[in-house]
């Protein structure tokens, strides 16, 4: 088996967009223009983890590999790390979303080298735009590139790189520091499975931000920083953003 995987988890349930995953655009299902993305990465083997037959039959068609997971399973990272057990997978595992067909695959090979250095890795681009959206989480980055803390609100990073608390807090005037996370996750597996073994944090639980228990444990989180945050399809209006489905290389 190879050392790097690729996990896409994808479940029928979405509140603001149900059944997304087999929405056609363009004459494919999402799903299967995120599956074609990932099949463009280096030296990876692909999985979909869904809890649908539908969707199943889907990565069927595209010739990849598929798991049918339990369906009270509440995130993507625990429904990667499910499969992983499952196949007894030791290595590199990126968690690319089933709702992000515009991931560039030149990113995912960038994830896999930074695990060299990182128990979990992920994405940020320069924030822009409204810093009240709380649909829109924010990244707190040291200058070392590594993640320190998350927020849906908008937060001061101090000058010495460390997250702000109390006072601290208030409106951000440097546009320089401020990032927005892109959640595509990369992880070792020894520290996929300390995450999804661990209790979840308050903080998590207070904002719905899976990555703050991953801090609060104490896995190390680099960053790699790309020019723009991808499209990713939530709602109805996001599949309109997209005049033309192109992948990219």
């Amino acid at each position: 088996m190879t050392e790097k995987l690729i996990v896409i988890p994808a479940r029928i349930g979405s509140k603001r967009f149900p059944k997304k995953m087999l929405f056609k655009i363009q004459g494919k299902t999402l799903i299967e223009w995120t599956i074609e993305a990932a099949k463009k990465t280096t030296g990876a083997e692909v999985y979909v983890a869904t809890d649908d037959d539908e969707i199943a039959k889907k990565a069927k068609k595209t010739n990849i590999k598929y798991m049918l997971t339990p369906k009270n399973i509440s995130s993507g990272t625990e429904r990667v790390s499910y499969l992983v057990d499952e196949i007894g997978f030791n290595g590199k595992i990126i968690n690319w979303q089933g709702d992000e067909p515009l991931v560039e695959p030149n990113h995912i090979n960038k994830l896999f080298d930074l695990l060299d250095s990182y128990d979990v890795v992920t994405l940020a681009t320069p924030y822009k735009g409204d810093l009240k959206n709380i649909n829109r989480v924010k990244a707190n980055i040291n200058t070392k590139m590594e993640a320190v803390d998350f927020s849906r609100n908008d937060f001061f990073i101090n000058s010495s790189g460390t997250s702000p608390s109390g006072k601290e807090f208030k409106k951000r005037q440097n546009w320089d520091t401020c990032w927005e996370h892109v959640g595509i996750y990369g992880y070792r597996s020894s520290a996929l499975k300390k995450w999804t073994s661990a209790k979840v944090s308050q903080r998590e639980k207070k904002e719905k931000l899976e990555q703050l228990t991953a801090l609060e444990i104490g896995l190390k989180i680099g960053v790699q920083v790309i020019n723009t945050a991808p499209i990713g399809i939530n709602t109805i209006e996001d599949v309109k953003k997209i005049k033309k489905l192109t992948l990219p290389d």
